[in-house]
């Protein structure tokens, strides 16, 4: 974990944190949805009950596109708008530090997990550290949950970060968008890429190149080829202009010394 101490700056878009199963990290575009989530309540700093937390419903819609709990676009909506949360908490000063953790391979079903540190206050893990909370959303065929596990007063101080954009109601029935629809204009997207390349992404597989940028490389590199053969026949011209100029004076002389018929 990188200190919490140096100047913080903001993220490009859509780009975090990434922890990869090889326990190297990275900056990575996690989240390809671009979402500013908006908190239904303040930060409370009194007694919280402990327990499942869900996406808050306001009116019978949630802060992201929901088209259907065993629907996968509604999965990569929910992984980005968490993550977006998290890291505008960052941004406030309510979160020290926040990694999204790849998986090797997509669980099934969908399921995703980052590690969260509070603000210090000295509380160390196991082996060394800073302590910190694992939070992990879980989508399933009866709605999305969040859980936290860690020590107490870290986990009691991430939920209730958390509550300021959820519910612990145990009836969770949003009511879903269709695709495509004015539910769109709540997200700001300035990108959007295929849910296999962004799972390849996320487990941290190099992208393939852009068809349109491998076109463009493909003209420049055809230029500098036809730059290179012009060059060079341009110099082969020069190297055979001086010989052939001296092999036709020989010829001139030879033709010269032929003596003609009439003498």
């Amino acid at each position: 974990m990188v200190s919490s101490d140096r100047p913080r700056r903001p993220l490009p878009p859509g780009f975090g944190a990434v922890r990869h199963h090889t326990k190297d990290i990275s900056l990575g575009v996690v989240y390809e949805h671009h979402y500013a989530p908006a908190a239904v309540r303040p930060l409370e700093q009194g007694e919280l009950v402990e327990g499942t937390l869900r996406p808050a419903v306001c009116r019978g819609k949630v802060g992201f596109l929901f088209v259907g709990s065993k629907n996968s676009n509604t999965a990569d909506h929910a992984r980005c708008w968490l993550g977006h949360i998290l890291l505008q908490e960052l941004q406030k000063g309510s979160l020290s530090e926040v990694e999204y953790i790849a998986a090797e391979l997509a669980p099934v079903p969908p399921q995703w997990m980052w590690h969260v540190w509070p603000p210090s206050d000295g509380e160390t893990a196991e082996g060394g550290g800073a302590a910190f909370v694992e939070v992990c959303m879980a989508v399933g065929p009866v709605g999305i949950a969040l859980t936290l596990s860690g020590p107490e007063a870290p986990r009691a101080h991430v939920q209730r970060v958390l509550y300021q954009y959820c519910t612990q109601e145990a009836t969770w029935t949003p009511i879903p968008s269709a695709p495509h629809t004015g539910h769109l204009d709540k997200v700001h997207r300035t990108r959007e890429i295929p849910a296999e390349l962004a799972k390849q992404r996320l487990r941290g597989v190099p992208a393939p190149e852009a068809p349109s940028k491998l076109l463009t490389r493909s003209l420049e590199e055809y230029r500098e080829v036809e730059k290179q053969v012009q060059g060079a026949v341009n110099q082969l011209e020069d190297n055979w202009h001086q010989p052939l100029q001296l092999l036709q004076q020989s010829y001139s002389r030879f033709v010269g010394m032929i003596p003609s018929p009439s003498q």
